[in-house]
């Protein structure tokens, strides 16, 4: 005996085994619905393929941070920190945070 059922998006098969008594799990696949416009696919998203591939992230170089402690050199300049010590981002500063959550906290 076979029975589909629909569990969120995803349709999948369960087989009744009457000489085992048992139940598994039979083959999973996306539900596709029917759309006005034909080149929309609709379904669930199993790879980038699906959307067309990753997007081309533009980005720029990261900053110059000599201690590798995730604070940029120009910034630990600027708050008066040793940019060749890494332990500095540890520090406690007056409002109860590490010196790395105030950097994080500052890029916009």
């Amino acid at each position: 005996m076979r029975k589909t059922i629909l569990t969120g998006l995803i349709l999948f098969t369960v087989i009744f085994n009457s000489s085992t008594q048992q139940f598994y799990e039979g083959e999973s696949y996306k539900r596709q619905h029917e759309v006005s416009d034909a080149k929309v696919v609709c379904g669930i998203i199993d790879t980038q393929h699906d959307v067309g591939g990753w997007p081309q992230l533009k980005s720029m170089p990261a900053p110059k941070d000599t201690d590798h402690d995730g604070m940029p050199d120009k910034w630990e300049d600027k708050n008066n920190m040793d940019k060749l010590n890494p332990d500095d981002r540890n520090k406690v500063s007056s409002d109860g945070y590490t010196m790395l959550e105030v950097y994080l906290n500052s890029i916009r």
